[in-house]
């Protein structure tokens, strides 16, 4: 089971650039993302129009699991590839906030 999870909310820079957004984040990010040592796995989501309530401000989260000892050098390698190039980023997307959650147990039905 993953250690973490790494979760990216994010918008395309403007509605006309949606597609482009997407095949950037699914053809490119993400397998250079998980490239990197301690990455594993990524899901994307978009918002559903069926909600409980409340309100985002992002249309789409991605989740890359982190399965390592150490997860902040797996951050610490992330920022490097960045720095370094092997990870890129798109003026096609408006970035929101990142946030890393540690797993604390699994269940299921």
């Amino acid at each position: 089971m993953p250690k973490a999870t790494l979760a990216v909310y994010a918008n395309p820079a403007d509605a006309a650039r949606e597609d482009e957004f997407n095949a950037w984040y699914n053809d490119t990010h993400i397998p250079q993302v998980l490239a990197l040592d301690g990455f594993v796995g990524a899901t994307r989501h978009r918002l559903s129009s069926a909600q409980l309530g409340g309100t985002v401000e992002h249309k789409y989260v991605t989740f890359y699991e982190i399965d390592a000892p150490d997860v902040q050098a797996v951050l610490d390698g992330l920022s490097k590839g960045f720095a370094n190039g092997a990870v890129t980023m798109s003026d096609a997307m408006s970035p929101g906030p990142v946030v890393v959650w540690e797993h604390l147990n699994t269940a299921s039905a």
